[in-house]
């Protein structure tokens, strides 16, 4: 027997081009797709800020709080993490700036794309590196304190000022001020000038401590803020956290003296990190040392339709033309269609990337083949057909006329499916595992399981022990690789040398895994591109076995396709049935229902075909028969199995 693919049989398209109608709307679209909204001065960033009132919320709460802190804001890579800090503190860059309203000194390091020093693997460069780049922000914010109070600066560098100065030096970090080697008598100014030299880092945080303890000065807390480090490789990103967590230790620690101007003074820590970035530095033992006073999760995603509202109305009142305002229409007609699932399913198979969703965007109306159409047979003018069927097409296919599923694919096939093996059935019991352990904070993981655990479960539930490790060790790996299942923020375990994941990895289903599986129940869509990716006898073959739903939806043989989606959701019955008979053999049904609930994986594919066939207002003979055959076995194995 020979066995294809229907996508193995068909050509690849090389002519791909832009639309005409995008090339009509280029400019206009080029300004709205573009992810970078400016941020050059606070009114900016206020204009296009979509309000996170509980991030702001969250973010404002610290300035108010009588206590030194530590709080981490974990997001995903686009979601907005650096527009919240942004806008909460009013700040662009990492200028200074003095806030009033709180007394707090706000104190911004973004290394949005900087580069410290020279990119090395050895510790002690990194640790160099970093520290100097510290060190100099540092003594950026004294300055900025000396510019606002020059009677404290005039107090520092005066006799009374550096006797004071010493007495910090001494009763905080004494060392500092000694001079190796030296033999003999050193004046005060010898100690301080021996610490400016010599131990730099610890002389500039102590003059910043002596500045903020200042009864001169009207500021009495500082908010340290550490964002965008992910432009960094990880080792400079692990010691940039250490060193401000240093930093944040440090400035903590003052002299117990009884003629030290007795102020409340609190510092606070922010730092902003993507999940993956937050889960390897809980297992750096240097930075898990550190005590985290909240962790922030940000999981709200940007509403496109207010999006492209505010850059719309940010936009110079002579480019408000006609054409802009079409192109203008054409995003918010796409945003908004049926109740936004559109704009909502991309953002979520980009896993809340804005930056991410916008290239799709571009990429969805710039399709050639799927969205746009002719307004009338014959004619040269086109529109935009926005429908499950072109949309989820241009999303999966590109220009290409059926489902390639290729590794670089936005949507993957999650029925995992080879030559020697049918593992369909069990890649929808794990996506559907994880749906049943969905809770708080799903989004990063906060309750994932370790591919031991995992594993466990399934060999208690279905006791097929030998083939289930492999099955599944490949599943999770396929599914991780395709971006459906993510690892944990609590994960301890490290891939292997051959990328795969260890037993003690922890792992969660991704929001592109949730918003998978729900495309499954809500059109036959998926399922259509799944047939085109999936494995057929070549030799044996019947009429229209390896045709596209393309070439069919032409020949108007749309029922057709529901027909062929039934063969395999008749297949895939079996092999469900087939491992619910290992669990009641196993003595653990009740393991099983506690793992995936009473519907069937079937039952769930079957519901998404079902509103396609009733939305196309047609049926078939056969196709009824089918129907009501699939719910005849399903009712029965649910009868079967409750007795």
């Amino acid at each position: 027997m020979k066995y294809r693919k229907i996508n193995q049989l068909t050509k690849t398209r090389s002519d791909v081009k832009k639309s005409n109608l995008y090339l009509q709307y280029q400019k206009p679209f080029d300004y709205f797709l573009n992810p970078d909204i400016g941020h050059k001065n606070i009114q900016e960033v206020n204009s296009y800020y979509i309000p996170d009132e509980e991030i702001k919320n969250s973010l404002r709460a610290i300035l108010s709080e009588p206590m030194d802190s530590v709080s981490v804001l974990i997001g995903y890579q686009g979601i907005g993490k650096s527009t919240d800090i942004r806008y909460s503190y009013e700040i662009t860059n990492n200028a200074i700036r003095f806030d009033d309203n709180n007394a707090t000194v706000i104190f911004p390091s973004f290394f949005n794309g900087f580069v410290l020093g020279q990119i090395s693997d050895e510790e002690i460069s990194i640790v160099k590196d970093v520290r100097n780049d510290l060190t100099k922000r540092i003594a950026s914010v004294c300055l900025a304190i000396e510019e606002k109070f020059p009677e404290l600066k005039e107090e520092f560098y005066s006799a009374e000022g550096r006797m004071k100065f010493y007495q910090f030096l001494k009763y905080t970090n004494p060392k500092a001020t000694v001079k190796l080697n030296y033999i003999g008598e050193q004046t005060l100014e010898d100690k301080l000038e021996t610490a400016k030299n010599e131990e730099y880092y610890i002389y500039i945080v102590t003059q910043l401590k002596y500045y903020l303890t200042s009864k001169k000065c009207s500021y009495n807390r500082i908010m340290i803020i550490l964002d965008d480090i992910e432009s960094l490789p990880y080792n400079y990103q692990e010691q940039l956290i250490l060193q401000y967590l240093r930093f944040y230790t440090c400035m903590r620690n003052l002299p117990d003296i009884d003629d030290l101007d007795k102020k409340n003074n609190y510092v606070n820590l922010l730092v902003s990190v993507r999940p993956s970035t937050y889960k390897l530095l809980q297992n750096a033992k240097t930075v898990s040392a550190y005590s985290i006073a909240r962790e922030i999760y940000k999981t709200k995603s940007v509403d496109m339709v207010q999006y492209f509202k505010q850059k719309y109305d940010g936009l110079p009142e002579e480019y408000k033309t006609e054409n802009w305002r079409r192109a203008y229409n054409i995003l918010i007609t796409f945003s908004n269609k049926f109740e936004k699932k559109y704009s909502n399913m991309i953002k979520n198979l980009m896993c809340l990337d804005i930056r991410r969703t916008l290239q799709i965007y571009a990429k969805v109306l710039s399709n050639s083949f799927w969205i746009s159409k002719e307004i009338n047979s014959g004619s040269d003018q086109e529109e935009y057909a926005f429908n499950n069927i072109t949309v989820i097409r241009a999303l999966a296919c590109g220009s290409n006329l059926v489902y390639m599923n290729n590794t670089e694919a936005l949507i993957p096939n999650i029925l995992y499916k080879t030559l020697e093996k049918d593992n369909s059935i069990l890649c929808l019991y794990i996506i559907s595992y994880f749906i049943m352990q969905r809770a708080g904070f799903w989004e990063y993981g906060e309750n994932g399981v370790t591919k031991a655990e995992l594993i466990r479960d399934f060999c208690d539930a279905f006791g097929m022990k030998n083939n289930m490790d492999k099955d599944m060790s490949e599943i999770i790996c396929y599914l991780y690789h395709r971006g459906v299942i993510s690892i944990s923020k609590n994960s301890y375990g490290k891939k292997d040398v051959e990328g795969e994941i260890s037993d003690h990895t922890f792992l969660y289903l991704s929001a592109k895994g949730l918003e998978l599986w729900n495309m499954l129940a809500a059109d036959s869509v998926l399922m259509e591109l799944y047939r085109e990716d999936t494995y057929q006898d070549l030799d044996n073959c019947k009429t229209y076995d390896f045709c596209s739903s393309y070439d069919l939806m032409l020949m108007n043989k749309q029922m057709v396709i529901f027909e062929k989606i039934y063969d395999i959701l008749l297949e895939l019955y079996l092999d469900e049935k087939e491992m619910i008979d290992s669990s009641i053999k196993n003595g653990s049904y009740d393991k099983y229902m506690s793992l995936f609930g009473e519907k069937l994986m079937v039952e769930h594919l079957m519901t998404g075909v079902d509103k396609s066939i009733q939305y196309s207002g047609k049926n078939s003979e056969r196709l009824v028969v089918m129907s009501d055959e699939l719910k005849s076995k399903i009712e029965r194995t649910k009868r079967m199995y409750e007795n």
